[in-house]
Order: structure tokens, then C-alpha cells, then sequence
């Protein structure tokens, strides 16, 4: 069971948009690029997990997977690629033991006893969204988080804007409401596009931010608050 203290009154007219893997799970290049880049060797693309990680985070894996099939010449249906990948996937998030990002499950938590509204924006297939809430649920955090968008809910992944604005109407609140954590570059374009406000969590100094981490230690909930005023 998770706890939390709340430390005094907050403006919560506001909601929230997460990306998820790298943002509040480690997974890109410890699950994702792994089982990515050995499907993609197995049809003679020579491409490594590192390769994966620096070019393709936060792309959605079908329109990247085209991309290189279309550059190698290699002619085979990228849905039966992309259902290989998630049936991989989908074990490992029944079975792994993730690990979290330093801080962030005690964010979630403490945004959702303020009563701020939170949505997790991913860039897969159904099955991503089947993945995210397996997760969600062996580590009891479902309840925190109100809605869940896959690319299946959109017609154009990250870094285009859809995702993003899909999250804003389910969560009921104006795009300049909406404060997306992410990552990753095309997540944080998205949401430049989308008139929304962003974190980044990462390293890289060219990511640009209205707010620029690298824990969630060190995010006071109360930051969040005055970029929506």
C-alpha cells in the first residue's frame, strides 16, 4: 500500500499527461529495444539495441519498423512484426520486475490525493495499452491514473500533437491545462505543438522543457501548479 502526505492547499484546475516507458518505467533500452532490434536482425537488418534507443525513442514502433523495411527492401507485413513484439511484451509485464524511475510513484501518488487529473498518452497498439495496465496493476497504481491512450485511439502517433490533445478531452480540461511528462523528443515536440505545458525527465541538454529534470525528486507538485496560472 502506497502513502503520502499532502502538505497544504494547491490549485489543481489542472491535469496531467504522461508518457510512460522511460518516463515512469525503465523499459526502452532494458525491454523495448532488445526485443526490437532482435526481431529486426532476424530479417537481416543490422541495427543494435544503442541505435534503437538514440534514433527511434518515443517513435512509434510500426512507422519506424516501415522505414527500415522500405530502406532494406524487405517486403513482409510490419502487423504481424508489431503483434510478434507485444505478444513479447505482454510477458514481460506479467512476469518482469520493473523497475520505476526514482520518485515518481510518490508523484503520482501525491498528484492524485490533490485531486489533479492524470492520463497516460503511449505511442503503441492495443496491446501497449494492455501492457501499461498490467503494470499498472501489479504495482497497485490503476487507481491513480484515469485514462489510458494508445495509438490506436489516434491516427497520427508522437511527434505529432493527436496523442497529446486526445488525453486533454478525456481528462475534460483546455490543452493549456495539460503539463506532459516525457522523455523523450518527439513526446515533448507533440506537446509544443498541442499548446501544452512540459517536463522533461532526462539527461540530454538539448531537450527543451518548461521545466527540465532528472528525478522526480526533485519536482515540488507546487512548480506544476504556477505553470498553469
Amino acid at each position: 500500500m502506497h502513502k503520502i502526505n499532502k502538505k497544504g492547499t494547491l490549485n489543481t484546475s489542472f491535469g496531467i499527461a504522461w508518457d510512460f516507458d522511460g518516463t515512469i518505467i525503465k523499459s526502452q533500452k532494458e525491454v523495448h529495444a532488445p526485443i526490437e532490434s532482435k526481431i529486426l536482425k532476424d530479417l537481416g537488418i543490422d541495427i543494435n539495441d544503442e541505435e534503437i534507443c538514440s534514433r527511434y525513442s518515443g517513435v512509434r514502433t510500426q512507422d519506424y519498423f516501415l522505414k527500415l523495411l522500405n530502406d532494406y527492401n524487405i517486403k513482409v507485413n510490419v502487423d504481424q512484426l508489431i503483434e510478434k513484439k507485444w505478444k513479447l511484451m505482454l510477458q514481460e509485464a506479467r512476469t518482469r520486475d520493473w523497475e520505476f524511475l526514482p520518485g515518481v510513484i510518490q508523484f503520482i501518488i501525491q498528484a492524485f490525493h490533490y485531486g489533479i487529473k492524470q492520463s497516460i498518452g503511449t505511442i503503441g497498439t492495443a496491446s501497449h495499452k494492455d501492457y501499461v495496465d498490467i503494470i499498472l496493476e501489479r504495482y497497485e497504481l490503476k487507481q491513480y491514473i484515469s485514462y489510458i491512450v494508445s495509438g490506436d485511439d489516434v491516427i497520427k502517433g508522437k511527434p505529432d500533437p493527436e496523442t497529446w490533445l486526445k488525453c486533454a478531452e478525456l481528462l475534460k480540461l483546455p490543452p493549456n491545462k495539460i503539463i506532459v511528462i516525457e522523455d523523450g523528443i518527439a513526446g515533448l515536440k507533440a506537446a509544443q505543438k498541442a499548446g501544452m505545458h512540459s517536463i522533461y525527465i532526462g539527461t540530454n541538454p538539448l531537450y527543451q522543457a518548461d521545466i527540465c529534470i532528472q528525478s522526480f525528486d526533485d519536482l515540488d507538485i507546487y512548480k506544476l501548479a504556477e505553470l498553469c496560472n
